[in-house]
C-alpha cells in the first residue's frame, strides 16, 4: 500500500506575482452548490450567466431565481460571475475567457448513478480588484467547508492525503452512506475527514 501526501494537487492557491489564480476544488450536494451559486449573486456586486458548454451558450441572467431554475433543470452545470459587464460575442468557450478575463467559475458536480462529481471555483486574473471580490466569495466557500480528503485508487490501492481538499458536511454523510466521491477526471475515489496520513 502506498501513502503520499500531496501538497499541491487539488489544493486552492493563490499566486502573488502579476498573474493570480484562485482554485478551490471541493464536494457539495448539487443543491448546495447552487445554492451557493444564487448566495453569490444576491450577495455580491457580480454579473452572472449560466454556461453551456456544448453546444457553447452564455446566458445572462437577471433574476437570481431564474438562474437557480436553469441550474436545477440540470442542462447547466457551469456558472461564470462576471467582474462588470460581460462580453457576449464569443462562439466559443475559450473565445469567452479571452473576452471576458477577469471572471470566476463556478463548476457544479453531477450527481449520478456513478457518484457524485467534484465541484470547482476558479479564477485567474491581472485584475486586483476582481481577485480581492473572488478573495471574499472563496472565503465564504471555505467557511462552509471542511478540509482534509484521502483520493484512493481503486486499482492500485495507491492513497494521497489532500490537505486542503474541501467539502460539505452533507456530502460527507453521503460519502459514508456509500455514495461515491469522483473527482473530474480520473477513476480515483475520495474519503473526507483525512488530513494526515496513516
Amino acid at each position: 500500500m502506498v501513502l503520499v501526501v500531496c501538497r499541491r494537487t487539488l489544493s486552492p492557491t493563490i499566486q502573488t506575482d502579476a498573474m493570480a489564480d484562485l482554485s478551490i476544488q471541493f464536494h457539495a450536494l448539487p443543491a448546495e452548490a447552487i445554492q451557493f451559486a444564487l448566495d453569490v449573486v444576491r450577495d455580491f456586486d457580480v454579473s452572472p450567466l449560466a454556461i453551456r458548454v456544448r453546444p457553447f451558450g452564455a446566458q445572462p441572467i437577471d433574476d437570481p431565481n431564474e438562474l437557480g431554475l436553469i441550474l436545477q433543470e440540470g442542462g447547466v452545470s457551469r456558472v461564470v460571475f462576471c467582474f462588470g459587464k460581460p462580453s457576449l460575442l464569443a462562439l466559443d468557450e475559450s473565445g469567452f475567457i479571452k473576452l471576458n478575463p477577469d471572471s470566476l467559475r463556478l463548476d457544479i458536480g453531477k450527481l449520478t448513478e456513478q457518484g457524485l462529481r467534484q465541484s470547482w471555483l476558479s479564477a485567474r486574473t491581472e485584475n486586483r480588484e476582481a481577485m480581492a471580490l473572488w478573495k471574499k466569495i472563496a472565503a465564504r466557500l471555505r467557511s462552509a467547508t471542511n478540509a482534509g480528503a484521502m483520493a484512493i485508487n481503486p486499482a492500485t490501492g495507491a492513497k494521497c492525503v489532500i490537505k486542503d481538499y474541501r467539502y460539505t458536511a452533507n456530502a460527507k454523510i453521503m460519502s459514508e452512506s456509500g455514495l461515491r466521491m469522483l473527482p473530474i477526471a480520473g477513476s480515483s475515489i475520495l474519503k473526507f475527514g483525512q488530513r494526515e496520513g496513516g
